[in-house]
């Protein structure tokens, strides 16, 4: 089985790759980082027994097959396209985590294209366990009855892979059209977006505040509910349950004693787990999520599938992210207040 040569650029958020790739020693090799030499970077390269660059000049694709570039994009302020840039002009094979503008998107498609290599930005969350098993699962549910709503909930941090997820739930976003918004008012931090994928209705309601100081402090990743003829699929949270809920039999006159001796389920758990801490989502469920997109993209790379139809779905991610964030408009800012730890005793 052949190895694929990967480098990590960008050691906060990279981490979770770097685990990814030290956790699958089969299909994966480390052959080095790429950051700007903090003492956070020669510690991890020194953790990992890989060599730190500084300089993109240093790395050439004699050396590397694909590098993961999990630095800010230029949409956010960051470095992260311009290293994607440089890197697919070597003829690198790049995944570069999100979110990514539109117009950098193309253009990186078609540095790609020229540089006979494949490009690809991680949505990160649809790849993360409980959220494939919520999207299979709708899916499935697709298949079998009706769908009559599909309600979601994100922060504006991960509206991208917010995005990402509803097309995979849905099937694409091609024709994902926005119908309506609702207009943000003082203290009420939601802004609620309606979307229509052909006869479906979508509401997405987005969390529309910000610290500056504190851009990463999340209320929230991402909560799905599917209304259907039959029941409704909930996702409680990305590190969180699927659960089915039955609805409730139709009551008749003509219906008493079958109504009163039905024994479904009300709610059922779907992806049996047990109750694990924020330690074990950061240092296993994470990398795995990870682990699973660089597979998928390792494949393509060993295939020469250069340019599939990930490359729309992931066009059509970046345009309706767009549109939807001209519609919601800039971030309330807020200030910063530390999140109190509830015991579980003080629930029960």
């Amino acid at each position: 089985m052949k190895k694929i040569k990967v480098i990590v650029c960008g050691v906060r958020f990279g981490k979770f790759y770097l685990e990814a790739i030290m956790g699958d020693s089969e299909n994966f090799e480390l052959v080095g980082i790429l950051a700007r030499g903090s003492d956070n970077a020669r510690e991890c390269a020194k953790k990992y027994g890989v060599p730190l660059y500084t300089d993109i000049n240093q790395l050439s694709k004699k050396d590397v097959d694909m590098a993961c570039v999990v630095v800010r994009s230029s949409v956010v302020g960051g470095e992260g396209t311009k290293l994607a840039l440089g890197l697919l002009e070597k003829g690198i094979s790049v995944i570069q985590e999100q979110p990514v503008h539109l117009d950098d998107y193309i253009q990186c498609m078609k540095i790609a294209r020229n540089s006979m290599c494949r490009y690809q930005v991680n949505g990160f969350y649809a790849g993360l366990p409980n959220v494939r098993y919520f999207i299979n699962s709708a899916r499935k549910v697709f298949a079998m009855t009706t769908i009559r709503h599909l309600s979601v909930d994100c922060t504006i941090q991960v509206l991208y892979s917010t995005i990402d997820i509803i097309g995979k739930i849905v099937g694409g976003l091609t024709g994902v059209q926005v119908i309506a918004k609702s207009i943000q008012v003082p203290n009420e931090p939601f802004v609620t977006i309606e979307l229509k994928a052909s006869d479906l209705p979508i509401s997405l309601r987005v969390f529309n505040c910000l610290d500056p100081k504190n851009p990463d402090n999340l209320y929230l990743l991402q909560r799905i509910s599917m209304i259907t003829d039959s029941g409704t699929l909930m996702l409680t949270d990305t590190n969180g349950l699927v659960l089915w809920h039955a609805s409730m039999p139709q009551i008749t006159r003509e219906q008493t004693k079958g109504l009163w001796e039905n024994q479904m389920p009300v709610t059922t758990i779907l992806n049996h787990q047990d109750n694990v801490d924020q330690e074990y989502i950061y240092k296993k469920i994470w990398p795995s999520g990870v682990r699973y997109t660089l597979r998928g993209f390792r494949e393509k790379i060993l295939e020469n599938q250069f340019f599939d139809n990930t490359i729309q779905q992931g066009l059509e991610v970046c345009r309706l992210w767009k549109q939807i964030g001209k519609e919601i408009g800039k971030a309330e800012v807020i200030e910063y207040v530390e999140k109190k730890t509830i015991e579980l005793s003080e629930l029960r």
